[in-house]
């Protein structure tokens, strides 16, 4: 009879296994004797690792992937905006562009409605758009 083998970062067991088992895309296994612990809402994982990574601005991790169900980072679409650890990208308020990730104020002269796909628009003739900020 040989001595247990610790298994590897990234991987978990539980007892009476045979093998260690790759960690699971969405999750983390900080600790390879106890099962994997879910990735939350705002943050994501690839498989095989031992934390969970906090989603960037302008991205969100609410989405699940294929039929498995795991966390996974998308872009936010244009006319969207999010900040670090978010679940959800949000509708870019009025007055602002989102083409970056952060919402920026558009310029005097130009004006936006609230979810814009198009960013900041030059004020129509007739009316007038002073910055609101």
């Amino acid at each position: 009879m040989t001595a247990p083998l610790s298994c590897p970062a990234g991987s978990y067991s539980v007892a009476g296994s045979l093998q260690c088992t790759t960690c699971p895309a969405g999750f983390s296994c900080a600790v390879s004797t106890a099962q994997p612990t879910i990735c939350a809402q705002g943050s994501y994982s690839a498989a095989g690792s031992t934390t969970c990574t906090q989603c960037s601005a302008g991205q969100e991790c609410s989405k699940r992937s294929s039929s498995v169900g795991v966390p996974s980072s998308t872009v936010c679409p244009a006319g969207k905006y999010s900040v670090a650890g978010s679940a959800f990208c949000l509708d870019c308020p009025a007055g602002k562009q989102c083409t970056t990730g952060s919402p920026v104020s558009c310029g005097v002269g130009s004006y936006s409605i609230t979810g814009s796909e198009q960013g900041c628009q030059p004020c129509p003739a007739g009316y007038r758009c002073p910055n609101i900020d």
